[in-house]
């Protein structure tokens, strides 16, 4: 029941549905309490739906964070904490987090398109510095 609640949040969030999205994600976390995933999602869906978001942002990065950390799917946490930096103004740690998750679905077209979008961004706002591109795709020594 709690993976159906799940499933049906996922759907209301990409529909716009945020209010439907807590109620099933509320659902989610009282059957099972101990999942990452579902308390990373409740976290998030409760900042998109917050009028004041920096008040929730520490509260939901951690969250996140810790799904990072100890989901089986890190990923979706990762680009949901991608979403709420960017949200937020931090555009260098959102595209951090986006390469993250490039970097295990390189596919990812949601990605893909927010760090084009964050490295167009920060490109106009600084022609001194050298595209973050370049820097992202350096070898490693």
């Amino acid at each position: 029941m709690a993976a159906e609640a799940y499933q049906r949040a996922q759907s209301a969030l990409r529909d716009g549905e945020v209010s439907a999205a807590i109620e099933e994600l509320s659902r989610a976390t009282e059957l099972v309490p101990t999942d990452v995933d579902y308390q990373a999602m409740l976290a998030w869906a409760q900042f998109c739906n917050a009028a004041d978001k920096t008040k929730l942002a520490d509260k939901t990065r951690k969250l996140l964070s810790h799904a990072v950390h100890k989901s089986p799917r890190p990923e979706v946490s990762q680009f949901y904490l991608g979403r709420m930096e960017r949200m937020l103004g931090y555009d260098r740690e959102a595209l951090r987090h986006f390469h993250e998750v490039l970097g295990v679905q390189p596919r990812n077209a949601e990605a893909a398109s927010e760090v084009r979008l964050l490295e167009s961004r920060l490109a106009a706002g600084s022609a001194e510095k050298p595209g973050l591109a370049a820097l992202f795709s350096r070898k490693k020594p």
